[in-house]
This record gives structure tokens, sequence and C-alpha cells, in this order.
């Protein structure tokens, strides 16, 4: 997923993050339930300045997912998407980045 930042908003993504909504699709077996559980799901969440999502990372968040969003079930064959993913960058490696371009 590539997001560009206008700079009007520059200030507003520091201190507010950046809001993801992240669909997930299932390729797998259509009888596939997974139940709710703590630590199901992990989604990681960093820049680049390259849309394939290559090096140089920076501003790496391991874990965007809240514990209730972690935990959540999933039943192949229904639209599953995480809403209001809060994507927060670290203000010092961005800014430290930035000035490099």
């Amino acid at each position: 997923m590539d997001v560009l930042i206008a700079t009007e908003s520059y200030d507003n993504f520091l201190n507010n993050g950046l809001n993801l909504n992240i669909s997930i699709d299932y390729n797998g077996i259509s009888a596939t339930n997974i139940s709710p559980r703590p630590g199901l799901w992990n989604i990681m969440v960093w820049m680049t300045p390259y849309s394939n999502g290559s090096q140089p990372r920076w501003s790496v968040v391991e874990q965007v997912l809240t514990r209730n969003q972690s935990s959540q079930g999933f039943i192949a064959g229904q639209h599953f998407v995480f809403t209001d993913v809060i994507y927060r960058p670290n203000q010092q490696e961005l800014e430290v980045y930035l000035v490099g371009l």
C-alpha cells in the first residue's frame, strides 16, 4: 500500500498519525475459520521512499494493531478489514531522514 502525505498535512500526520484501513484477502481453504485469540494478527508498518517497500526502512512500528484488533477471529469467505489502524511515525527518525533528502 503506497501512501503519499501532502506537505500541508505534515503536522497533522506527526500529531495524529495515519489512519489506515487494512483489508485481508484469504486465498486458502474456503471452510477455514480462525478463532479469536490474543496475538493472532501482527501488522508491521514502516516508511521508505521506494514504492516496493524496500530498504531503507525507517520509523518501523513492529505492531500497529491494538490488543483487540490483533485478537480478532476470521471466517474464510467473509470480507475482513482492520479499521482505524493508527500508524504514528517516530518524529526524530522522520526528521533525520528528511534532512538527508
